[in-house]
């Protein structure tokens, strides 16, 4: 990415942006797959067009291994970040765990690694409601 997009913020972004991608993609498209195909047959017999299907079958029955993506791309984006900031920023989180790491002060690096596993904490409590609130045909287990 640094050969690619430079030093700056833009190799960062990519970075993120391409590794949080992925997983949603191909939690979508698991979950497009995941669809019975006596759904898709049923709107067709009854004269859906494709746009009704997709908004009346393949999204709701795709929905959960969508949340389930963005849950992982979250999760994954909030590493990446953290990383990216440890290789060539000059600030955010993980430039202080890396220099505190470098500088011996543990005290430091373990309130960065506490700022990074809070908010894990509060984007997964906040998309654990998103989900209850977008979904709530989906089974609770």
């Amino acid at each position: 990415m640094l050969l690619i997009c430079g030093l700056g913020e833009a190799s960062k972004i990519t970075m993120v942006a391409l590794g949080v991608f992925y997983p949603m993609i191909i939690n979508t498209t698991a979950g497009v797959l995941e669809i019975d195909r006596i759904y898709l047959d049923v709107g067709k017999n009854f004269g859906a067009s494709g746009w009704q299907r997709f908004y009346t079958i393949a999204l709701p029955g795709a929905a959960p291994l969508i949340m389930a993506g963005i849950k992982l791309g979250t999760g994954l984006g909030l590493i990446l970040i953290a990383i990216a900031e440890m290789m060539g920023a000059h600030n955010g989180i993980g430039f202080l765990i890396w220099n505190a790491w470098q500088l011996m002060a543990v005290d430091t690096m373990f309130v960065g690694l506490l700022v990074i596993a809070l908010l894990g904490f509060a984007f997964s409590w906040a998309l654990d409601e998103i989900e209850r609130w977008l979904l709530p045909w989906k089974a609770r287990g």
